[in-house]
């Protein structure tokens, strides 16, 4: 699993919503706090199809992701718990730059 560094909410189709890529996971969650510490999204997945991708939308076609709302342009931190389809747990500490 990997995060981007950085996303640019702009609606021009590319980079518009920050979530997880990879492959192998079966469950996640993810929180972004502020550079104070606030929390400004969570959200989690579960019971992922052993062997697949993290898609950008659910089976129900919900985006998945941070669409940086009405954050201001900045360095958010971003903690990722998840569990590999094997059973192995991962937790990624990660900066995330958002580009207005």
């Amino acid at each position: 699993v990997w995060l981007p560094d950085a996303f640019s909410p702009n609606a021009d189709g590319a980079n518009d919503r920050f979530r997880p890529r990879g492959s192998g996971i079966a469950r996640w969650s993810m929180t972004i706090h502020d550079r104070w510490g606030r929390l400004v999204w969570q959200e989690s997945q579960a019971d992922l199809p052993p062997g697949t991708a993290l898609q950008p939308t659910t089976e129900t076609g919900f985006q998945i992701g941070w669409d940086g709302g009405e954050a201001p342009a900045g360095v958010y931190a971003v903690q990722l718990e998840a569990t590999t389809a094997w059973g192995t747990p991962l937790t990624l500490q990660h900066p995330l730059r958002l580009v207005r």
